[in-house]
C-alpha cells in the first residue's frame, strides 16, 4: 500500500537556492515537532541511522548542546522509538525553528552555521 502525503506549505524552509538535504533519524522517546532543532545522541553502526534529541544547552553531555539537524516532520515516539527524517543542511526561517524554553536563536546561531544549518530572519508568507 502506498502512503499518501499532503503538502502543506509553511514558513520553515525559506530558500530553494540552497537545497535542504534530508537524512534518516531515530527518536528514542517523546514527540518531536516539525522544525525542532535536534542534537546527536548516538549512531547505529549497523544502519548508520542517528538517534537524536531536542538540543539541550544545559545538558552535561557536550553532544546534546550542539545542533545536528532540524526535524522535517512531526515524529511521535511517545510509545516506542520511531524513525523519521531531518534536514542535515539548508536555510531556515529562524522565527519557525523550535528551541527549548529560554534558548534564543542567537544562542545557537554560530553552532548551526558550523553544521550548515542557516537560520535567517524571514518575513512570513501569508499564503502559507
Amino acid at each position: 500500500m502506498q502512503e499518501t502525503f499532503i503538502h502543506k506549505p509553511d514558513n520553515l524552509v525559506i530558500s530553494g537556492a540552497m537545497p535542504a538535504v534530508p537524512i534518516n533519524i531515530n527518536v528514542a522517546s517523546g514527540v518531536i515537532e516539525r522544525g525542532t532543532l535536534l542534537s546527536f545522541v548516538s549512531i547505529d553502526p549497523a544502519t548508520n541511522v542517528v538517534t537524536v534529541t531536542p538540543i539541550d544547552l544545559t545538558s552535561a553531555n557536550a553532544e546534546e548542546k550542539l545542533p545536528f539537524c532540524i526535524a522535517q516532520h512531526r515524529i511521535d515516539a511517545s510509545k516506542t522509538a520511531s524513525r523519521g527524517t531531518g534536514w542535515a543542511t539548508g536555510m531556515f526561517n529562524s522565527r519557525e525553528v523550535i528551541l527549548p524554553a529560554g534558548v534564543t536563536v542567537s544562542d545557537v546561531y554560530l553552532a548551526c552555521r558550523k553544521v550548515n544549518l542557516f537560520l535567517n530572519d524571514a518575513t512570513s508568507n501569508p499564503a502559507a
